[in-house]
């Protein structure tokens, strides 16, 4: 048993560990996470309207024990990942091309391909894969 105070306690039952609190009680670690991120939050999204069919679709594909908001939430999470990575991607891209025009060095695309596919060879026997592509 792990104690954090008076508020929090984390115990191992029958069925692996089980975290529980004064308010909650939960079986796993993502709604341990939702419990306790749900401590944290202050803000709110603005009220959303979509057509039925969407919302209907997006509750077909709720997990157990998922709500529509925690769905939303982490949708919106993983836009903005997707978004970041976007910008940062692109970011690169641009200095790149910047220091190509600034030195003169460019590269060939199957030169850059044929390098790609002899880093992708390697890392797929390091992981005891071989994949043959066509």
């Amino acid at each position: 048993m792990i104690d954090w105070g008076s508020d929090f306690l984390l115990r191992e039952s029958a069925f692996g560990l089980r975290f529980a609190s004064r308010f909650h009680f939960c079986n796993n670690a993502l709604h341990l996470q939702r419990i306790v991120m749900g401590l944290m939050k202050t803000a709110t999204f603005p009220s959303l309207r979509v057509e039925p069919e969407l919302r209907q679709a997006a509750e077909t594909v709720l997990r157990e024990g998922e709500s529509l908001s925690s769905f939303v939430e982490e949708s919106i999470r993983a836009s903005v990942e997707r978004r970041k990575s976007q910008s940062e991607f692109i970011a690169r891209g641009l200095i790149s091309r910047d220091e190509a025009k600034r030195t003169g060095k460019y590269f060939a695309a199957e030169e850059v391909h044929a390098e790609l596919d002899t880093m992708l060879a390697a890392a797929e026997r390091k992981a005891g894969k071989t994949k043959s592509r066509g």
